[in-house]
């Protein structure tokens, strides 16, 4: 690090996942970085950070941006229905909202993962959001991956959440 920046170069083989961690006065922070051909923009400004610069990188801001409005809604109708004295109709209608925004979001996550199934962020966001899938839906968005991605999401469903996929031409118990 010079003068507040620093660099790396190296051979661009495909895109790679990393993480950027910094230790701040205020804040520890990891933030997620897709290693990709092309000049990657880092900004951390007060427990904050913003990777962009890059197809991919860029991609996952609006990805996060989007995310983010969505939970942002969620906690404004969690907060009305717990700090209010409302009449059923009214709770009702908050539960209703609160449904419907979190399918928006399910939706809006398949989607995603959906079309980016072939890149690096497709495949990080299937493993992270994988239970949005019911197992058919999930075997198919594994025959659309490559061979050495489809054997690596399989692994870290089983990990993560103690079940099996199976990879396409092959059939796990």
């Amino acid at each position: 690090v010079k003068d507040g920046r620093f660099s790396f170069e190296g051979d661009a083989n495909g895109c790679k996942v990393a993480y950027i961690c910094c230790d701040g006065d205020d804040y520890d922070l990891c933030t997620l970085i897709f290693l990709e051909e092309g000049d990657i923009n880092v900004s951390i400004d007060g427990g904050r950070c913003t990777i962009s610069g890059t197809p991919i990188n860029e991609l996952c801001n609006s990805v996060e941006d989007s995310i983010g409005y969505y939970v942002d809604e969620l906690e404004k109708i969690e907060f009305l229905y717990y700090s209010r004295q409302l009449d059923d109709a009214a709770m009702a209608s908050l539960g209703a909202q609160g449904f419907n925004l979190q399918q928006q979001l399910i939706t809006y996550l398949r989607e995603t993962i959906t079309e980016n199934i072939e890149n690096l962020f497709g495949l990080y966001m299937l493993v992270a959001y994988n239970d949005f899938f019911t197992t058919q839906e999930m075997n198919r968005q594994m025959q659309l991956l490559e061979t050495d991605h489809s054997a690596f999401v399989s692994s870290k469903v089983k990990e993560m959440f103690g079940c099996d996929v199976w990879v396409p031409g092959e059939l796990s118990s």
